[in-house]
């Protein structure tokens, strides 16, 4: 007996991981007021996401159209910081929560099958979940962005080795940045961010056709 129990292997790390989303789902909240209140929580926290981005846009168009003294960009600086506000009172509860909600939909499971199905995997099969990946908004509003991102810190770049107030070198680095501003946030608001939410929607009421 003590040579069977030597030779038995160990439960592979896969089971474990899966073991122990399971144990984390089968704690959640099982009422109905519980379950609607996490909801809110992670409904509130996408949107103060959502805010910031959103008035960032806000804030640059006005910059851009009537300077720095707009009412618009006034308006704008304070939804920005109620945003970040937000976020930062709800994410240490929102966060965890969050989490939890995508392991109960499933989406960290089929994350770990396809990472242990990953060196069995063809050249065609990869090219597949390239093209996948790709087809997916988050994803290409995620690339979009990176360009804007990389204009927005030349532009940066070029204004603060500016050695002269007002040159041209400052205008032209003010223009590419503003470029990169408004492009970078005006996706994170318009495709990144609300697609994210719709996706974890459509998901959450896939668990719950009947609500």
């Amino acid at each position: 007996m003590a040579f069977a129990d030597a030779v038995l292997p160990s439960p592979a790390p896969e089971a474990t991981k899966a073991a122990a989303a399971r144990r984390i789902v089968a704690g959640l909240p099982r009422s109905r007021l519980a379950a609607a209140a996490a909801d809110a929580v992670i409904c509130l926290f996408l949107a103060s996401l959502w805010l910031l981005p959103a008035g960032a846009l806000a804030s640059g168009v006005g910059r851009v159209a009537c300077g720095e003294g707009c009412a618009v960009v006034a308006a704008a600086s304070k939804v920005i910081l109620g945003a970040a506000v937000s976020c930062a009172l709800v994410s240490p509860v929102a966060v965890p929560l969050f989490l939890i909600r995508l392991a109960s939909l499933g989406l960290f499971a089929e994350a770990e099958k396809a990472q242990r199905d990953a060196p069995t995997l063809s050249r065609k099969s990869i090219s597949a979940v390239a093209r996948e990946s790709l087809g997916d908004p988050a994803m290409l509003g995620f690339l979009a962005s990176l360009p804007f991102v990389l204009l927005f810190l030349v532009g940066d770049l070029l204004k603060a080795h500016s050695l002269v107030k007002g040159s041209r070198q400052e205008e032209i680095g003010s223009v590419i940045s503003d470029v990169g501003f408004l492009g970078m946030n005006g996706l994170y608001c318009f495709i990144m961010i609300p697609t994210i939410a719709l996706q974890l929607w459509r998901a959450w009421r896939m668990t719950r056709p009947g609500q």
